[in-house]
Order: structure tokens, then C-alpha cells, then sequence
């Protein structure tokens, strides 16, 4: 697991067991998969999805909610 404190490794996820152990990274890289990533985005077909185009893709998903959000309620 990866997020905004480090990196974890967990065991027996989702059990009375479960342990997370935070991971030390040292000159390591990490490589990712993100499992079940969207064919289509907006109606359109997502050519070569990855996680960075896929992270990409929703940042502005986001940016452009919030700048609707703004044209709709903050200027009326």
C-alpha cells in the first residue's frame, strides 16, 4: 500500500490478522498496478491505459467539476 505517509506491506489483508508494516525505501524503485482501469472515459475509448495516464485523465475530470462548479454557482 502506498499513500501519503510511505510505503506498507500488509498480511492477511482483511482478517482478524491483518498487519501493516511500514516499508523503509532506500534508493528502491516500486512499480504499481492498478487493477480493473477504465476502457472508456467520457464516452471516449482510453488507447494504452497505465496508471499515470489513467491518474491524469481523472485529475482533470476533477479540475474541469470544479471549474463548472464556478460558472454555474459563482457567477449568477
Amino acid at each position: 500500500m502506498i499513500n501519503g505517509r510511505g510505503v506498507y506491506e500488509i498480511y492477511n489483508q482483511n482478517t482478524p490478522n491483518e498487519k501493516i508494516i511500514h516499508k523503509q525505501i532506500e534508493n528502491e524503485e516500486y512499480q504499481i498496478e492498478l487493477i480493473n482501469l477504465p476502457t472508456i472515459h467520457l464516452d471516449e475509448v482510453i488507447e494504452n491505459n497505465n496508471p499515470i495516464k489513467a491518474c491524469k485523465l481523472y485529475k482533470t475530470y476533477l479540475e474541469n467539476l470544479i471549474i463548472e462548479a464556478k460558472e454555474r454557482f459563482l457567477h449568477k
